[in-house]
């Protein structure tokens, strides 16, 4: 707000409005305008100098000399002279930068478009808005050029052009103990040479002897070469060369293997020819073999058994060979697959031919964990080799003599066990007993759930609630642990291996419990990468500290462990220093101090063992993030 008219530059006179001041008194608008306001700032940053005094202010030169005038008004502004011809530093921005700024830098076709639809208030109608550059919208929205495709040949004549590439190093060596691969292609016929290298370094002399091997024997002399910026192609060997022979070398852009893609293709062709061939380390197979067990209930994907990894897996990337399929009917063997996800047959014909949907719906539905390692082997079955079926009746008379016993024909069912005894072996499965055990406890008629209850529920106590048959559940439990004698996928016992390692993992909430407030103790126990135990427990006293309750965890986890090392034992299998692995490094300072103090001596002795066994070095504990 100004009271001189003088210092406008355009105005329009008439009563507008008011304005409020900040003590609450109001005055009335008399014209608005427009005015230059110059910048003091601009002004010195231009090499000027600006002199303030009680009346009048004046702007001066680096010499001296006065430039402009400024008197000082009523209200305590300075204003210009406008008889006196300046130029004012002022600040301009167009009104569609603007706009594209207040709407979070807009694609400025869109802005042009929300314009003509008046789809915001305020916003002026923009006719046709000329492409600009904004600096902030290349700082964060730019993207990687486009390369064109070339759809003709750009040269004339053979060796015009050549493209080189380096691929390696590969982990399997050749015959020839090479690890590097050079591919030279030829830009105008596309005729490819391989040259296999020990070491990166050997590159230049290999490409000076090629180039001149091809020159001679082509007759013609190469006209440019075209590579990455290796140090195997940009050094002064090949510089010396292709400046004595005449040739341009081009490099291709930083990161922009798409300027020489006639080499990088190729060398892919070469390297996933050689996958195909080989299938070894570097040229590891880009898919894995499997048995599929069915569909998955909770996505579109199949469940896949992978042979590789030994577990279960769903994936929507799966191929299954029908052709191999029908082979696999006919002459009992494993289904292999060839492309996405190597996928054996669904199951072996006589498998399925010899268990209930039952059961069958219980592997593929239920059961996410490892099965049988060997794949001639039906799934949950094991397999012992025999010459003949049956004993001689030489045999069966034999042990009449020895034994009180009556001949009953073939064994086929023992103790829940069903035998089938056949040429390539006697196979041994539970199918009526899984099938009787689900009949048995209401649980045929139930829907399949993979986890019955939500892991992030609470359990509280119902003091008005029904009682629990405890027997029914001890029951269940019992008839699931006899189960497992004939299904080592659902123990979790994969592969026969010796010197077997052990390690256990301890965890354990806090205060988890509602109604008493006590710990819930957790622990996993593998051999090697196998699964075979776990325990999940509540603790008998309450913890103060989450310290205490993972320390009391990890005693419970290392009297399991010791259980397992004296099993072992007695098989011949003898440990070393076992490794409990703990998330909370504060237990693990507790089993290493023997010193009493008062955060630790109101701990029960009995679960003070463990440092008996860290110092008797038997037990070891170590710490392991959360997140794994």
């Amino acid at each position: 707000m100004i009271g001189n008219k003088a210092l406008f530059k355009t105005l329009f006179e008439g009563k507008i409005g008011t304005v409020t001041f900040g003590g609450g008194s109001k005055s009335v608008i008399r014209g608005i305008g427009i005015m230059d306001i110059p910048s003091i700032s601009q002004i010195c940053d231009n090499g000027l100098n600006v002199l303030f005094t009680k009346y009048e202010c004046e702007i001066l030169d680096g010499g001296g000399d006065c430039k402009c005038i400024g008197v000082r008004t009523t209200d305590n502004c300075y204003g210009l002279t406008p008889s006196i011809s300046n130029k004012c530093f002022s600040a301009k921005i167009n009104q569609v930068d603007l706009w594209h700024q207040w709407l979070g830098h807009a694609n400025h076709k869109q802005l042009e478009k929300i314009s003509k639809c008046d789809a915001i208030i305020s916003l002026p109608k923009f006719e046709k808005i000329a492409k600009c550059i904004c600096g902030p919208c290349q700082m964060g929205k730019q993207v990687k050029s486009k390369h064109p495709s070339v759809t003709e040949v750009q040269t004339s004549r053979p060796l015009e052009l050549l493209h080189i590439d380096l691929m390696g190093p590969v982990r399997v060596q050749s015959l020839g103990g090479k690890n590097y691969i050079l591919v030279v292609v030829d830009d105008f016929t596309r005729y490819t040479w391989v040259v296999l290298l020990r070491d990166k370094v050997e590159a230049p002399e290999k490409m000076v002897h090629s180039c001149k091997k091809l020159q001679v024997k082509k007759g013609t002399v190469i006209a440019r070469i075209r590579n990455d910026h290796g140090r195997e192609f940009e050094n002064t060997k090949l510089a010396t060369f292709c400046y004595d022979q005449g040739t341009h070398q081009e490099f291709s852009s930083p990161k922009a293997p798409q300027q020489n893609g006639i080499v990088e293709r190729k060398s892919r062709v070469v390297q996933e020819m050689a996958r195909a061939m080989e299938n070894l380390e570097k040229f590891d197979a880009k898919n894995d073999k499997g048995y599929f067990l069915g569909y998955s209930s909770t996505s579109r994907a199949y469940r896949v058994y992978n042979l590789r990894t030994k577990t279960v897996m769903e994936s929507s990337n799966v191929v299954i060979n029908d052709e191999l399929c029908s082979k696999t009917h006919s002459e009992n063997t494993p289904l292999v697959q060839e492309k996405t996800m190597k996928v054996d047959d669904p199951i072996p014909n006589d498998y399925i031919g010899k268990y209930s949907d039952e059961e069958l719906l219980l592997l593929n539905d239920v059961v996410s964990m490892p099965s049988s390692p060997k794949p001639s082997t039906p799934v949950h079955e094991t397999q012992q080799e025999q010459g003949e079926r049956g004993p001689s009746s030489e045999q069966k008379d034999e042990m009449k003599k020895m034994f009180e016993m009556s001949m009953v024909g073939e064994l086929t069912y023992f103790l829940g066990l069903q035998v089938k005894q056949m040429d390539s072996g006697i196979y041994i499965n539970q199918a009526k007993y899984a099938k009787n055990l689900v009949k048995r406890f209401g649980l045929d008629k139930a829907t399949h759930a993979r986890t019955p209850m939500a892991t992030n529920v609470k359990l509280t106590n119902d003091p008005s609630g029904e009682s629990v048959d405890v027997t029914l559940y001890r029951s269940m439990i019992g008839c699931l642990l006899y189960l497992i004698t004939s299904r080592p996928d659902i123990a979790f016992i994969v592969g026969k291996e010796s010197n077997l390692f052990i390690a256990g993992f301890s965890d354990s909430d806090w205060a988890g419990n509602a109604d008493d407030r006590k710990s819930t103790t957790g622990g996993c126990f593998y051999v090697r990468a196998n699964l075979v135990a776990w325990i999940s427990k509540k603790q008998n006293y309450v913890s103060l500290s989450t310290a205490e309750a993972k320390y009391i965890a990890a005693t419970s986890c290392c009297s399991q462990l010791l259980w397992m090392k004296k099993l072992l034992s007695d098989y011949g299998i003898t440990q070393d220093t076992m490794v409990v692995y703990c998330d909370n490094s504060s237990a693990i300072d507790i089993s290493k101090n023997p010193v009493q103090h008062s955060k630790t001596k109101h701990i029960e002795i009995r679960y003070h063992f463990i440092r008996d066994l860290v110092e008797k070095k038997i037990m070891v504990l170590k710490y392991i993030p959360t997140e794994r």
